[in-house]
């Protein structure tokens, strides 16, 4: 089955800066979006050749993954006293922006996101380099309780 791995050497923006309201109504991409979704295209043409092996059949099922690394992911200001934060850990909500990093990536490798049968994101620290490391794999349909294509259609198709 295929993989492919690609670390992208800085973050998404935050939630609050992914998106803004539109005066007619909607919404569109910040600036800052945008300028993270052209870095991380430029970040990606230069793993592009691992790339030509992506199976693009129609057929195929993925799982991806975002280990999204922050600087840090603790409250400096938390010390068991009233006045300091009530948590330990910072309030870094990654639900919008694995959202944004999943678009960016999908757009990129020209895959629809509907084949994307499995989506996992994890929260790590590491203060000196942080990044997005995004792994893809290719799954069984049938993991996901997709019965086999019928003979005839198999073979329709060559298989």
């Amino acid at each position: 089955m295929w993989s492919f791995h690609v670390t992208i050497p800085f973050l998404p923006p935050s939630s609050n800066h992914i998106y803004q309201r539109r005066r007619q109504g909607g919404q569109t991409l910040t600036a800052k979006a945008i300028a993270f979704r052209e870095r991380f295209n430029d970040e990606m043409s230069q793993v592009l050749h691992e790339l030509q092996e992506l199976p693009s059949d129609g057929l195929r099922v993925f799982v991806v993954t975002f280990d999204i690394f922050f600087e840090t992911l603790i409250n400096k200001s938390f010390d068991g006293t009233e006045d300091g934060a009530k948590c330990r850990y910072k309030k870094l909500d990654v639900t919008r922006r694995v959202t944004f990093l999943e678009d960016c990536f999908a757009k990129f490798i020209d895959v629809d996101d509907l084949f994307f049968f499995g989506n996992c994101s994890t929260k790590h620290m590491d203060p000196d380099n942080p990044r997005v490391e995004i792994f893809i794999v290719e799954r069984s349909p049938e993991e996901f309780g997709i019965p086999p294509l019928p003979p005839e259609v198999a073979a329709r198709l060559g298989g």
